[in-house]
């Protein structure tokens, strides 16, 4: 129950913000990094760490504010030295709601040693085999349904879908169960195809699986989108879409021609090993600051 009372009057919340103030003045950091999603940490705890230490402020999210931040987010935007965001669009209301600077640089990148192609057993394969998969959340329907118009599409080929949330009724006969951490990537190795579709609160591109299945080595589809051009090539390194009729028939053609499919696959793994890997992705934080 404690953790319900609002973050200024929980005693719980007054220790933590008192606790970090205090390891950051025996720290002194150069830097302090804050993720999305705060529901404890002061405003007024991250101006006296930067009054009082000099200490820069990052804040970094892969979520739309209008959707998804908190009001401590919200309240502490302008005393951010930088606001690192997936989606270009989600920085122009950051820099609304009082963000001193953006950088669309996508927090989520591939991990050579974890995002790869994985040797199957032949019970994963007979599991997890399919045409076209999906991994991902469909509901709530305000926030989800291009996903699920993209889906629904695609009912007549072979298609896997794997959540951990409910789905909606028309796709439940595809639900093959919950698919986390490497036994997503166990899914994405035995699929000749993954569909990506952003959610509806990301209208530039730019999700965490954009990356992942990438370095996995899978055919991507997603949408056309502007930030699907920033970080991919359609056509050479991923296939976009701009509808479902064009959905359907770019999945038949990939259906029917392996070589190119692969080749494409091969491309979008060596491109994001070359570009998107998490070391990279701390480079250009550094340089940014």
């Amino acid at each position: 129950a404690l953790n319900r009372v609002p973050p200024q009057i929980n005693p719980d919340a007054h220790a933590r913000n008192a606790a970090l103030l205090a390891k950051a003045h025996d720290f002194r950091p150069d830097l302090v990094w804050m993720v999305g999603d705060n529901t404890v940490i002061y405003p007024e705890t991250l101006a006296a760490i930067k009054r009082e230490i000099g200490s820069r402020l990052v804040y970094a999210t892969g979520t739309s504010p209008i959707v998804f931040s908190r009001a401590l987010d919200r309240a502490a935007m302008p005393l951010y030295d930088l606001a690192l965001v997936n989606d270009y669009y989600h920085g122009i209301q950051w820099l609304e709601l009082g963000a001193r600077r953006m950088e669309c640089l996508p927090l989520s990148a591939t991990d050579p040693d974890f995002h790869h192609p994985y040797a199957l057993t032949p019970q994963e394969q007979a599991a997890f085999a399919c045409d076209v998969a999906f991994v991902g959340t469909l509901i709530p329907a305000h926030l989800y349904s291009q996903r699920v118009q993209a889906l629904a599409a695609l009912t007549n080929f072979d298609l896997g879908i794997w959540s951990v949330h409910e789905v909606p009724a028309e796709l439940r006969p595809h639900l093959r169960g919950a698919a986390l951490g490497e036994t997503m990537l166990r899914v994405l190795s035995a699929a000749r195809i993954t569909l990506n579709p952003h959610g509806n609160f990301m209208r530039y591109g730019g999700n965490m699986r954009l990356f992942e299945a990438a370095g996995v080595g899978v055919l991507q589809f997603t949408e056309d989108l502007p930030g699907i051009r920033a970080w991919f090539t359609p056509g050479e390194t991923i296939v976009t879409y701009t509808d479902e009729a064009d959905l359907r028939e770019k999945v038949a053609y990939y259906l029917r021609h392996d070589a190119e499919r692969e080749t494409i696959a091969a491309r979008a793994r060596e491109h994001v090993y070359a570009q998107h890997t998490y070391t990279q992705r701390v480079e250009a934080l550094l340089k940014l600051l």
